[in-house]
């Protein structure tokens, strides 16, 4: 989850989350969650 949190608070533009989240062993789920959070968090 650090590659996750890290992708998402720098800003990395991901265009294909689907992809994304199967090349890196994360489930969709947990990417939206992890998202909303950082989004939330500022």
């Amino acid at each position: 989850m650090k590659l996750l949190d890290a992708t998402l608070q720098v800003g990395v533009p991901i265009e294909n989350v689907a992809e994304w989240c199967r090349v890196n062993g994360v489930e969709p789920r947990t990417f939206y969650r992890h998202r909303a959070r950082v989004a939330a968090e500022g």
